[in-house]
């Protein structure tokens, strides 16, 4: 996966950052997210702890392109 592709997935969760809309679509569509991001090799403990997803602030990937981080 490129670079561009993984930080379009960031977008994506960007987007749901603040939403307190929740369906079978929506999680569906977020699992989505963070199992591509997994399967590019992408750290994701900053989202995600293994059973719960925090979409309570916006993120970035970091400068060597392998960790999501909290944007400032």
């Amino acid at each position: 996966m490129t670079r561009e592709e993984i930080e379009a997935l960031i977008n994506e969760f960007n987007a749901q950052v603040g939403s307190r809309a929740w369906t079978s679509a929506r999680a569906g569509h977020d699992t989505a997210i963070i199992d591509a991001l997994k399967e590019a090799g992408i750290d994701i403990s900053a989202i995600c702890n293994g059973s719960t997803i925090s979409f309570s602030k916006k993120v970035t990937l970091n400068e060597e392109g392998t960790k999501i981080i909290v944007a400032q």
